[in-house]
C-alpha cells in the first residue's frame, strides 16, 4: 500500500524531498492502481474505474509540468487550459 493524501500532508516538504530523491536515484516504484467497478446508469453493466495512489498522482502532475513545454502545434494531445486539441 502506498502513501495517502493525509500522510503526505503531515509533512509535505519532507515527503516531496523524499519523493524527488527517489525519482532522481531511480528507486521510485509506482504502486499498482486500485481497480473498482461502478454501475452504469440505466444498465446492469459496470464500468471500470482506476484509482491511482496519491504519490503517483503527484509524480504524474510533475511529469506533466516538465514535458508540457515540449508540445508543438503539430503534436497530438489535449491541453485543457488551452482549449485545443494538439498533436505530439
Amino acid at each position: 500500500m502506498g502513501t495517502t493524501k493525509v500522510q503526505v500532508a503531515e509533512s509535505p516538504k519532507e515527503n516531496i524531498k523524499d519523493l524527488v530523491s527517489r525519482l532522481k536515484s531511480k528507486s521510485y516504484r509506482p504502486v499498482p492502481v486500485r481497480r473498482m467497478y461502478i454501475p452504469k446508469l440505466n444498465s446492469d453493466k459496470k464500468r471500470p474505474l482506476v484509482i491511482p495512489e496519491h504519490e503517483d498522482k503527484i509524480v504524474q502532475k510533475g511529469i506533466t509540468k516538465v514535458y508540457e513545454n515540449d508540445f508543438l502545434n503539430c503534436s497530438f494531445g489535449f491541453l485543457p487550459y488551452k482549449n485545443v486539441m494538439m498533436r505530439w
